[in-house]
Formats: C-alpha cells, structure tokens, sequence
C-alpha cells in the first residue's frame, strides 16, 4: 500500500492543512485529505506532487511510503494495483503506440 508521509513532515514543521492549502494553491479539502495520520489517499495528480515538492522542497519519494500487502484502500480487491498514465495528447503517436494500419490503396 503506497501512503502520504505528508502528516509527518507537517506536523515536524509545524504547518497546518489550511497554511498548506494556502501556500500550495491546493484545495482546503484536497490538503486536509492528504494530511490525515492513515496517509491514505485515492488519487494524487501530478501537478499536486510537484506542488507539494516544491513546497516541501522534497523529491517524490520523500513524500511517499510503500509497504506491501496492502489494498490500497479498495475493498474486496486482491493482488497488485494497476497504475495507469496517461501521456498528452499527441504523445501516442511520438510513442509508436496508437498507429493506426495504413489506409487501403
């Protein structure tokens, strides 16, 4: 199970979910989810990792712990977490994935 370690690093530097989301640009809500002491977390976007790296002045992996065996939350699920990412638009085709069969001639 993957969880934010983001409770710690407030409360070492005595930083309040509202000074977050002030400081952040994130959400009040989204700052209070992510800072409960579980860590647990459903989604967390890119953009708000960099946010809270460059605030934090952290790398990703500072701010994130894995344990294994854990669900992730997601009840009645067994096995590993499928993470999907999704690239821009435009991407695919740079990839070679997404090519399409040439037409008929």
């Amino acid at each position: 199970m993957v969880r934010l370690t983001l409770h710690h690093l407030m409360r070492e530097r005595g930083i309040s979910a509202y000074a977050l989301s002030r400081a952040t640009g994130l959400s009040y809500p989204s700052a209070y989810r992510m800072s409960r002491p579980a860590g647990t977390f459903g989604r967390l976007h890119a953009d708000t990792l960099e946010r809270l790296c460059e605030f934090f002045q952290l790398q990703p992996g500072e701010l994130l712990r894995w344990t294994p065996g854990g669900q992730n939350g997601r009840k009645g699920r067994k096995g590993p977490t499928t993470v999907t990412l999704t690239a821009a638009a435009g991407a695919s085709a740079q990839s070679g994935r997404g090519r399409r069969s040439p037409a008929p001639s």
